[in-house]
């Protein structure tokens, strides 16, 4: 239970260093009481990572509320954080794969991605980006990896 939030897991789905910093982190499918399958980011902070990692995390949690129901940008369905423990948790929308790792998979022999997948994919994250600058946010990190396919065709902006 996350905020009133009764979830069951499902799968672990990813795990490695925490991206703002040190520490772990881990992505788990999981089903909602409703039947929805979203994303349970775990993060866990230790030592000199809490004082230097922390506010980040806080931030991205911070922005990503503020952000709700607009295009583009995934859903944040709720949010934990316990300094004192270093301990992050983060329900949202779940996806089936980042930018970058279907970039990868899609190139041709000759390493090229096929042009409308191109086109429409460009189109999504310059909306995206679109709207977090309507926001007055400037992201310093943009890159294929920080955007995910959430259902067939749909590419939303994940912070990062």
């Amino acid at each position: 239970v996350l905020n009133g939030l009764l979830l069951l897991p499902l799968l672990l789905v990813a795990v490695g260093p925490a991206q703002l910093g040190g520490g772990s982190s881990k992505v788990f499918r999981v089903l909602s009481s409703d039947g929805r399958v979203l994303a349970l980011k775990r993060i866990r902070l230790r030592g000199q990572e809490i004082d230097h990692s922390f506010a980040g995390y806080a931030n991205e949690i911070t922005l990503l509320r503020r952000l709700a129901g607009k295009p583009g940008i995934v859903r944040l369905f709720a949010a934990d954080v316990q300094q004192t423990t270093g301990s992050i948790h983060m329900v949202m929308e779940a996806g089936e794969a980042d930018l970058a790792t279907v970039l990868t998979r899609t190139r041709n022999e000759k390493g090229y991605v096929e042009g409308n997948f191109a086109r429409l994919a460009w189109q999504q994250m310059l909306e995206a980006v679109q709207t977090i600058h309507d926001e007055r946010i400037v992201h310093g990190d943009l890159k294929p990896a920080n955007f995910l396919f959430v259902r067939a065709g749909v590419l939303v902006f994940i912070s990062g």
